[in-house]
């Protein structure tokens, strides 16, 4: 069963000193075979083996493993619900999102009273970006049990995502009350925090989580994070590797160690971390626009490039990967090409001023004072001010 967790992603913005915060979501499976007896008649104590087999392997990651023993056990006893259930948490993981709705729907059907199958649902919807769907899982959820703690986990992290902070840290309050020893809940309150910029309360919940949990990798992701947000540098350092030491697959911790470490001017270095996350999870468009960002750094140009395309190809609407492109284009003098990706940029957000600034660089550079002058009157006209000095310089 998917209980919800986040955690955040620093990268790069166009500019090169700001940064985006997006959210990436990690599950952690609750452990409910405990449960089944409760619930059901358990006649078949085979079945139950197999699911618990089942559980083992899938906290382990080895996902093919597990659905042969969720496979046994249905087998077993067609009507088991927590198989179905854990099932359905595995097929999600492994992105067959279908299989996935299948497994949480049959579930549901067989016992449309059991709150935890209508909380798995709900974090496949949101995986699903059917964000209207899961809340209205999460609330079916809390309707059938009030005191159920991932309910509120879950739906808190919804609300997170849609930025509706005050709903979600209520949530995350609610979460904590019914279950004090609840360590996600704990890491998602300190990611609620962070996003709040308050990062010294973020730090005591992240403690928390760490204490209820040693060996929590994604709290010292989230440490890291505070520390980051505090201008902290070594210590958001240590703590991502803390994290990594923890788990070797903790993709974000790699992606955000070379995010501090590309702000220390430590590209080559930042561009190894961003390797290892491209290796772990290939189909994330940020670690290349990053990479991007620092072989330009590097002045390894061509390289940059290769990255904003992959970039590119993984999220189409990715308008700062266009603009870099752009600028990584204008200082190869490709400059047809750069008015190009500007103008795609200036396309996804017509608001931006620095693509019309580069643009008319390159206009210019091509001879075409007219188009020069009117992307900088439109950068102007946006708020640029060196836009101003630019059009006194060129344009009159």
């Amino acid at each position: 069963m998917a209980v919800r967790k986040k955690s955040i992603r620093n990268i790069a913005s166009k500019n090169n000193f700001r940064i985006v915060d997006l959210r990436f979501r990690m599950k952690n499976v609750l452990i409910v075979y405990g449960i089944a007896c409760l619930f059901y008649a358990c006649s078949n104590v085979e079945a139950i083996n197999f699911v618990k087999k089942g559980e083992a392997e899938d906290s382990k990651k080895n996902y093919r493993a597990a659905l042969e023993d969720y496979d046994k056990a249905i087998k077993l006893d067609p009507d088991y619900v927590i198989a179905y259930t854990d099932r359905g948490a595995t097929r999600q993981e492994m992105k067959d999102y279908q299989g996935a709705k299948q497994d949480f729907d049959k579930a549901i059907e067989i016992n449309p009273n059991f709150a935890n199958s209508y909380v798995g649902r709900g974090s496949l919807e949101e995986d699903m970006n059917n964000h209207k769907d899961a809340l209205n899982d999460y609330n079916k959820a809390i309707e059938l049990k009030p005191d159920y703690a991932p309910a509120y986990n879950n739906r808190g992290m919804l609300e997170d995502g849609n930025k509706d902070y005050k709903d979600a840290l209520s949530d995350l309050f609610k979460a904590i009350k019914l279950n004090p020893n609840y360590r996600i809940a704990y890491s998602n309150r300190a990611l609620i925090y962070i996003h709040g910029h308050d990062y010294v309360t973020a730090i005591q919940d992240c403690q928390t989580a760490i204490q209820l949990d040693p060996n929590d990798a994604i709290s010292y992701c989230h440490l890291g994070d505070a520390y980051y947000g505090l201008k902290s540098y070594a210590l958001a350092i240590d703590n991502y590797d803390e994290a990594i030491k923890l788990d070797p697959y903790a993709t974000l911790a790699y992606e955000n160690r070379g995010f501090v470490k590309y702000l220390l001017n430590e590209y080559t270095d930042a561009i190894k971390d961003y390797s290892k996350a491209i290796e772990l999870d290939s189909t994330e468009p940020i670690p290349y626009y990053n990479t991007g960002l620092a072989e330009f750094k590097l002045k390894n140009y061509e390289r940059a490039i290769q990255n904003y395309n992959k970039s590119i190809k993984l999220d189409p609407v990715f308008t700062y990967a266009y603009y870099n492109r752009g600028r990584t284009e204008s200082a190869m003098k490709k400059y047809n090409d750069a008015i190009v990706d500007f103008g795609k940029a200036i396309e996804l957000d017509s608001t931006d001023m620095d693509s019309y600034n580069n643009r008319a660089y390159a206009k210019m550079k091509l001879g075409d004072k007219n188009g020069c002058c009117l992307d900088l009157n439109q950068a102007i006209r946006l708020g640029s001010e060196y836009a101003k000095d630019s059009l006194k310089k060129y344009c009159q």
